[in-house]
């Protein structure tokens, strides 16, 4: 079969030139159309005869048709195509999408060494998808970016490139601006300079390579309107940079917009070879055909030029400038190829791994005496089963790669190449013409097909609220989920993956140790010492004792099947999917292990051990101190602590223990009534013509620093006794903790204080652990949530304000110092709240509170708690300012890439991910200045034609009403009534409860008619009648009876969004 197949192939080789296509899919042909030949038509043979014929008729277009479509060469002649036709039918075994495959790399010119290329991208942000491409064709190590024009207001992660590290410098004002990609791989450690330039950019760092020498990498940018003298200062900064790391290598890749090539510049470029750098790039950099002269602006200069391979001049691609590059000599870069542990679900049955599971013989569960026993043969037994139907196996992964940049994308990548080529081995107007139109093309197709790939992500997932988020979240940037490859401490680098873990792992555990040191010798005295009696602590008491009740397996099996479908596990490698799908077969031995463990008072060990994953926050990713460390628990554990919550919560909302002070972890709760108390008691007071003083605590590592003898002598005055209390002393005794990096475990070190972290029932603990703190302060409130404490008093003047404030902190200071918390005095401040007049009537509206360390607290006029913005007037212009300048950028992300979304994607989007942001508080600050809320309600329309997408002219009442969306203001009005339903159903807070007192009856009125109305405050100032115990009722009363008397809250919405969706009253023209 082989010979008959190669003599046709030879044969229709020589009788025409025939290409395949890649680019346009097949379609059945239309009447007097022809076809083209096309890899497509290898699947297709169930074509007609006609369909055949017309292939074999087909003419070739023109050549300008054929770059314009980017169509195929058509066969000319008739005997030809149907060798070829007759060849491609015989080949079975013929690929039915041949040509490159998706993840297919194109390297710069040379493959071995380090690349380096520089880009005046002007304007990053709008480009970045094509960069992304870029990125992932040529594989370039270090990419520097001039003219980035980003601001602070843009975050590092929406610029992010996978398989990149991503470092910045802005500028202050408007344009340039300096962004350095590095390769995940590649250590880049920033450098600062001596000097700050004002006549340009200049951002440099150091990367470290494995015996070799350490190599400076410098960005540069000068401005055109910059004079040209600033060269020299340029240069005094990169002498200095030389002098002060004489053993490293320098390279500057930057625009300098000064050209090389003009004579009339050497006096200036003879500057950098006093300093012994050598300019690689000879060619121009900035082509213009109307100018019979081009220009070189873009530079790169090295101080060891033996050491480049190589350097040129790349296609501009993105802006008006060439990209230049360079290849520095150096050994290959083994990079260890990176190998995941994944399970292969291929083979798996669920019936069959269900029955496996029940015929194991779990009775042995109460045959073994020791619990630690009993859990490691559950354990073992389940994972032997899992591993039988979900065998583990190990992926090599790949390199990076987009996935909407496919074959056909890298195809005409070669192509815009293959005409730069052309044009600059000829010059010609003609041949730059093509490859414009070639480039041109690359940007629109590059630009379509990430349109293409999230449209129709999005459109399958629209509901599946976790793949859909997850796209949504990849369509600015992808993701970049980076683990730190190396640490600094004491001024030493650690890049081993196991010194790295012990270095996170000794800084974690040490914070709270440090912290306790901190107070001194005397506090460390007092700490008990095994088998020494826990120090004697004042807190509230109930008579009644408090023990465990056996769990049922029925609530057992609900708890397993609640469980999330989550693969990522603890340190006992069992995920969450896998109790979930087991829940049938295993929670009997599951309810056996707990309720043993519920009889005997005693934690297996297994189940208190942490793995730690270190998260990064900001700032420099060598500093331990920049990361947040996120702890997995075993879920084993979460369950029996989810069974433990349940019966300590009741118990304790029986007895009416926690204080109404404390809003955090607490069922009809939240940050919102909290917000509303504290507010409600500021403006209170404004109604009485008095200033309010409070303070805002800060604890440093609360729930870490909590001290585990006091807490249980907490639990003991609560009715905590006996067996129970010996099974939370082995809650919190024995903990350990372990780091994970890079597939390397750090020792596990002991863990003597606090709560645990990611624990169900760490929250409660640390409530009950703060549960006293209102009680030592008499003459002032208190409200907490969690560890976010306000103090704060009303009085008519500021001395006698602060004479109770400085009272009371000293009590709350000796209450911490008992404790063995750690109030950190930095951030621990002061505001003074008051009505306009009475605060400018102060000579110095300040609030003057010590410590006891002989400090003063420091005094704020904005401050934000709970996730609100407060001010002295309590007008929440700052807090509308800032949440206005937090959604404009994530809007305007959107909106470069809005054809990646659809309308029902972008009504989406904005309802669940831009809007949440505005109805968070806003039945506190609904009352505002119109001044104010009038920002939100032009932010509210700019969101409502995102989501339409039409122009400016389109006015929002015709947008509202084709969205079928409520105004802003009926938005708040919903959530203040459904506030006030909640309070009449008794599912708020009792402290915002008091504030909605019934209405009086009088004697005029009946009795079902004032039933329904709310007590409204004689309130005389404009600043108190924006409290929420004066617009509650008065909004509730004015309300149709029809609605307050709706008996659900799912009712009263919807019968409430009728009655506010009235025709619009503005004045506009349709």
């Amino acid at each position: 079969m082989f010979i008959p197949l190669l003599l046709l192939f030879s044969l229709s080789s020589l009788l025409s030139k025939a290409t395949l296509s890649f680019y346009t899919p097949f379609q059945l042909p239309q009447d007097g159309k022809p076809v083209p030949i096309h890899h497509s038509l290898l699947s297709s043979f169930n074509l007609s005869a006609e369909c055949w014929w017309r292939v074999l008729k087909s003419s070739p277009p023109t050549p300008t048709q054929r770059f314009k479509t980017l169509q195929p060469h058509y066969q000319k002649k008739t005997l030809s195509k149907f060798l070829f036709i007759l060849l491609l039918s015989l080949a079975n075994d013929v690929e039915t999408n041949p040509g490159p495959i998706g993840d297919t790399t194109f390297s710069l010119p040379t493959k071995k060494g380090l690349s380096f290329v520089h880009c005046n991208i002007r304007s990053l942000l709008p480009k970045l998808d094509e960069l992304q491409a870029w990125c992932c064709y040529y594989k370039p190590k270090i990419i520097v970016l001039t003219e980035s024009w980003l601001t602070p207001k843009v975050p590092d992660s929406a610029i992010s490139i996978q398989g990149y590290s991503c470092f910045r410098k802005d500028r202050a004002k408007r344009g340039g601006g300096i962004v350095i990609y590095v390769e995940e791989s590649i250590k880049f450690t920033p450098l600062q300079t001596s000097s700050s330039p004002v006549t340009f950019d200049f951002f440099s760092g150091i990367i470290e390579i494995p015996f070799s020498k350490s190599i400076i990498v410098a960005g540069f940018y000068r401005p055109p309107s910059s004079p040209v003298h600033s060269l020299s200062d340029i240069s005094q900064i990169l002498n200095n940079l030389l002098a002060q790391n004489q053993k490293s290598e320098l390279l500057v890749l930057g625009d300098f917009n000064t050209d090389w090539l003009n004579p009339k510049n050497n006096k200036h470029c003879s500057l950098f070879k006093t300093l012994q750098l050598t300019q690689l790039i000879s060619s121009p950099t900035r082509i213009n055909m109307k100018s019979p002269n081009h220009t070189l602006l873009d530079w790169i200069l090295s101080s060891s030029p033996d050491r480049i391979q190589e350097a040129g001049v790349l296609a501009n691609s993105f802006s008006d400038h060439c990209l230049v590059y360079c290849v520095r000599k150096i050994k290959a870069l083994k990079s260890t190829p990176k190998v995941i542990t994944t399970r292969s679900f291929k083979k798996f049955i669920l019936e069959s791994f269900l029955s496996d599971l029940k015929q194991l013989p779990w009775y042995r569960l109460n045959l073994i005496p020791d619990l630690d026993c009993a859990v490691e043969y559950f354990q073992s037994e389940l994972l032997q089963v899992w591993n039988s139907h979900a065998p583990l196996r190990k992926v090599r992964v790949k390199g990076t790669h987009l996935p909407w940049v496919t074959a056909d994308l890298t195809l005409m990548y070669q192509l815009r190449d293959s005409r730069w080529s052309n044009f600059k081995s000829t010059g010609s107007m003609n041949d730059h013409y093509e490859y414009r139109k070639c480039r041109n093309e690359c940007t629109k197709q590059t630009k379509m097909a990430k349109a293409h790939y999230f449209n129709e992500n999005l459109n399958n997932n629209i509901s599946n609220p976790r793949n859909f988020w997850r796209t949504i979240s990849n369509i600015q940037a992808p993701p970049v989920h980076s683990q730190p490859a190396a640490v600094k401490v004491n001024n030493q680098t650690l890049q081993h993956p196991l010194d790295v873990a012990n270095a996170f792992n000794d800084y974690f555990v040490g914070c709270a140790t440090t912290l306790i040191a901190k107070l001194g010798n005397d506090m460390q005295s007092e700490r008990p010492h095994a088998g020494q009696a826990p120090p004697t602590v004042q807190s509230p008491c109930i008579r009644q004792e408090f023990s465990f009740r056996p769990v049922p397996v029925s609530v057992v099996t609900k708890l397993l099947r609640k469980q999330k479908m989550k693969y990522q596990s603890g340190p006992d490698q069992i995920p969450a999917m896998l109790l979930k799908i087991s829940a049938p077969a295993i929670a009997n031995p599951v309810a056996t292990l707990i309720n043993e463990s519920l009889a005997t008072g005693y934690i297996p060990k297994l189940w208190k051990t942490a793995r730690v994953v270190p998260i990064h926050k900001s700032g420099d990713s060598t500093l331990v101190s920049n990361y947040r460390p996120i702890s997995l628990l075993p879920v084993m554990s979460k369950v029996l602590e989810k069974c433990v919550y349940t019966q300590l919560r009741d118990y304790y909302q029986y007895w009416n223990y926690l204080t109404p002070d404390q809003s955090g972890f607490r069922p009809n709760h939240s940050t919102t009534t909290a917000l509303l108390k504290v507010c409600n008691d500021i403006q209170a007071g404004m109604e009485q013509g008095n200033l309010t003083g409070a303070i805002f605590l800060d604890f440093a590592k609360a729930f870490d620093t909590v001290d585990h003898g006091i807490l249980l002598e907490k639990l003991k005055n609560s009715g905590i006794l006996d067996r129970t209390l010996t099974w939370f002393q082995s809650y919190v005794s024995d903990r350990s903790q372990y780091v994970s990096i890079s597939g390397s475990s750090s020792l596990p070190l002991p863990v003597t204080c606090g709560v645990p972290q990611g624990s169900i029932l760490g929250p409660l603990l640390f409530t009950i652990f703060i549960n006293d703190l209102p009680n030592v302060c008499k003459a002032s409130t208190v409200h907490m949530y969690a560890d976010d404490t306000v103090i704060y008093t009303s009085k008519p003047n500021l001395p006698q304000l602060e004479a109770v404030l400085q009272e009371q902190f000293t009590e709350v200071e000796k209450w911490i110092k008992k404790n063995k918390l750690f109030l950190n005095t930095d951030k621990t401040v002061t505001m003074l709240f008051g009505t306009a007049p009475k605060l400018h009537k102060l000579q110095n509206p300040h609030l003057c509170v010590g410590t006891i360390s002989n400090g003063t607290l420091t005094t704020v006029t904005s401050l934000k708690y709970l996730g609100m913005w407060l001010d002295p007037n309590l007008s929440f212009g700052p807090h509308i300012e800032k949440l206005s300048s937090k959604l404009y950028p994530k809007l305007g992300a959107l909106y470069r890439n809005k054809s990646c979304l659809s309308p029902a994607v972008r009504k989406q989007i904005v309802q669940q991910m831009l809007m949440p942001a505005i109805d968070y508080g806003d039945v506190v600050y609904a009352a505002a200045p119109q001044t104010h809320l009038h920002k939100l309600t032009t932010l509210y329309n700019s969101f409502c034609r995102f989501a339409l997408q039409c122009n400016y002219m389109t006015h929002h009442c015709d947008m509202l009403k084709q969205l079928n969306w409520p105004s802003l203001e009926s938005r708040r009005t919903l959530h203040l009534s459904s506030l006030v339903f909640k309070s009449i159903s008794g599912k708020l807070p009792p402290s915002l409860n008091r504030l909605l007192p019934p209405a009086v009856p009088s004697s005029y009125n009946l009795r079902s008619r004032t039933s329904t109305l709310l007590a409204i405050p004689q309130y005389k100032k404009t600043v108190a009648r924006s409290s929420f115990s004066y617009r509650a009722p008065q909004l509730w009363n004015n309300l149709p009876d029809t609605i307050k008397s709706s008996t659900s809250l799912k009712s009263l919405k919807i019968s409430l969004l009728t009655y506010l969706n009235t025709e619009c009253t503005c004045k506009h023209v349709t």
